[in-house]
């Protein structure tokens, strides 16, 4: 299996055509598994639970964030199977609640250098009895940044005196842990348009026993006047040469080691740059840069 755990996202606070541009680096959100699964066999009708829960972690060196999870809908043979009948269930949640609108499952504050664990999450599809055999999948998305976790759920054909198979059971991905030299980005941005560089530069910093790559791409800054796309916003992952945030832009990778033997720490200082032009109105700008790490197994 592949594990895709967004790391890191950071917002942009910018102001033109004088101005300054900051980033903040938001609670970086870790879960035990991004993916969950439902075996259903045709017929079958009433609470089916997923495979598993999902432990949610949080590192945050900021106070009142709130993590919200909300479903889409799943597509398969049958069409679409609407996320009113995928429920889940935290610390927040008044038992098993539908996934149609974002649902509290973790809050809190401070948690120092490491990772601490904040909910789990519990996963029930309330089946009707009417679905198509088939493979359906879909997603459950945060709109406050988390991880997105892939749900797969498998219908077979019921056959008497055989239970459906259960999967087997997920192995744990690899242990990966990423950090920020600093949570802010500053540009002074003033006179004509052209490209700025920020300030200062971020030292990212990976420790892992296995192979990676690290990603990032950014998103539109958003002002209540206008936006500036993502493809006017540049990092220089330390090898002089600046690239578009429009797409993922590798930043940081170590090819698979076969036998590590110890954990090793990899570093990269990057850069950011941002071009303007004469069509972008004086105001506060918002967006969001997104690191991915992917393990290379």
């Amino acid at each position: 299996m592949c594990y895709r755990v967004r790391i890191a996202w950071i917002v942009l606070f910018l102001l033109l055509p004088a101005a300054f541009c900051y980033a903040e680096i938001l609670p970086t959100i870790i879960l035990s598994s991004d993916l969950i699964t439902f075996h259903l066999a045709s017929g079958q009708s009433g609470p089916v639970d997923a495979d598993m829960p999902i432990r949610v972690m949080v590192q945050s060196g900021v106070s009142g964030w709130a993590l919200n999870y909300q479903a889409a809908p799943l597509s398969g043979p049958g069409g679409e199977i609407m996320p009113e009948r995928i429920l889940v269930r935290s610390p927040y949640t008044n038992g098993f609640e539908g996934l149609h609108i974002p649902r509290l499952v973790g809050k809190g504050g401070l948690t120092g250098e490491k990772p601490v664990d904040v909910a789990t999450m519990q996963f029930r599809y309330m089946a009707t009895g009417q679905e198509r055999l088939g493979v359906y999948e879909g997603n459950i998305f945060s709109p406050d940044g988390g991880p997105t976790i892939h749900v797969r759920m498998v219908i077979e054909a019921k056959v008497e005196g055989i239970e459906p198979q259960k999967p087997e059971e997920a192995v744990p991905g690899p242990k990966i842990r990423m950090s920020f030299s600093t949570d802010k980005i500053h540009f002074e941005v003033s006179g004509s348009p052209r490209e700025y560089d920020a300030d200062n530069a971020i030292l990212l910093t990976v420790e892992s026993k296995h192979g990676f790559k690290v990603k990032a791409y950014a998103a539109s800054l958003r002002s209540q006047y206008g936006d500036i796309p993502p493809e006017r916003l540049y990092v220089n992952p330390g090898n002089g040469n600046y690239y578009s945030l429009e797409k993922d832009v590798v930043v940081l990778e170590r090819p698979v080691e076969i036998h590590p033997e110890k954990e090793r720490t990899v570093t990269a200082n990057l850069s950011f740059r941002l071009r303007t032009i004469w069509d972008d109105p004086a105001g506060e700008y918002t967006g969001q840069i997104i690191f991915t790490c992917e393990p290379e197994m």
